[in-house]
């Protein structure tokens, strides 16, 4: 079975009032392919006018049913989305930083560079990615087999700039909320970057999550696509870009666990005092704690009748005791 045509560049101007915008047949039983085809290309021309498909300038040309086709135009599309958002908090951070050049600071440069640093590396791999994909679309042939080796081919940078930006969002935007409740100018100034219709009614917080929901959405449609394979009598190998992701995600989760738990063992150090150092150098896992009321000891101890110790069992049945303030 052919592919698609190849795309068909059209300047957006020419779009919004061509003469093959002009209705459709309002009886279901007559709609045919091209129909639907016309109905598919319409719906583009109205995104690129309005501006919600910035990146794509140009309309699919008939045969755009095959269902490969549509759902590599889609993760096109889902990259090309996600870049005008990532574009966005750098506009945000380009203001922020604007203000720090006109002494007029709303946030010192270390705090902007703490919530906004991880954001250059995510924009510079999704153009990489969206630049593959769009020269894949424009010359389509049918294949998905260019589309899996982008996603096979890009797994170690993958793996990094999305770990990476994953572990430091939940810090990035706690930082920002607790500043903007601590200074209303600050505030203020968000507010008036989310008014960009860009923004579609969004928070700078809500955008700033995108690139983390990204990657299972990614997920989802290539799980489609290799669905779609199948109905088709396909054998493509998009069950290896799968993997991939797979693997993305599940790198991303062991690395944030393992900062939680390294948390959590900071945390209980700086409690005790005079934690030995044979103990500091041990691979301990904290695995729960508890408060109690003490009852008996072998040898005396400070502990006054009210008060409270804590209990910590780490995973190499060490158990510490401290007093609980």
């Amino acid at each position: 079975m052919l592919g698609p045509k190849p795309f068909k560049s059209v300047p957006a101007s020419e779009t919004q009032n061509s003469p093959e915008t002009t209705g459709v047949k309002e009886n279901p039983s007559e709609l045919d392919e091209n129909t639907c085809v016309f109905t598919l290309a319409f719906d583009l021309r109205k995104k690129i006018s309005l501006g919600v498909d910035s990146t794509a300038t140009a309309i699919l040309s008939d045969g755009a049913s095959d269902g490969m086709y549509l759902v590599c135009k889609e993760i096109y599309t889902k990259e090309s989305r996600l870049i005008g958002k990532l574009k966005l908090l750098l506009t945000v951070r380009d203001g922020l930083l604007d203000r720090v050049a006109q002494k007029r600071p709303l946030l010192k440069s270390e705090q902007i560079a703490q919530i906004f640093g991880r954001v250059q590396g995510q924009l510079r791999f999704h153009e990489k990615i969206c630049e593959k994909l769009g020269k894949i679309i424009e010359n389509w042939d049918g294949s998905v087999c260019d589309v899996v080796r982008i996603w096979t081919e890009t797994f170690d940078e993958h793996r990094r700039v999305y770990s990476s930006y994953t572990n430091y969002y939940d810090r990035a935007t706690a930082m920002l909320k607790n500043a903007c409740e601590k200074d209303p100018k600050l505030k203020k100034f968000f507010e008036g970057q989310e008014k960009n219709k860009l923004f579609e009614r969004k928070r700078v917080v809500d955008v700033m999550i995108e690139p983390v929901q990204h990657v299972p959405g990614l997920k989802n449609i290539l799980e489609r696509l290799e669905k779609v394979d199948r109905e088709q009598g396909g054998n493509n190998p998009i069950g290896e870009a799968i993997v991939t992701i797979e693997k993305i995600l599940s790198y991303s989760n062991n690395v944030l666990m393992n900062n939680e738990v390294g948390m959590k063992k900071l945390i209980l150090i700086k409690e005790i005092e005079d934690l030995p150092p044979d103990f500091l150098k041990g691979s301990n896992v904290m695995l729960c704690s508890l408060e109690v009321r003490w009852i008996c000891a072998e040898k005396k101890l400070k502990i006054e009748k009210d008060d409270t110790v804590k209990l910590i069992l780490f995973n190499d049945s060490t158990v510490l005791v401290s007093r609980f303030c």
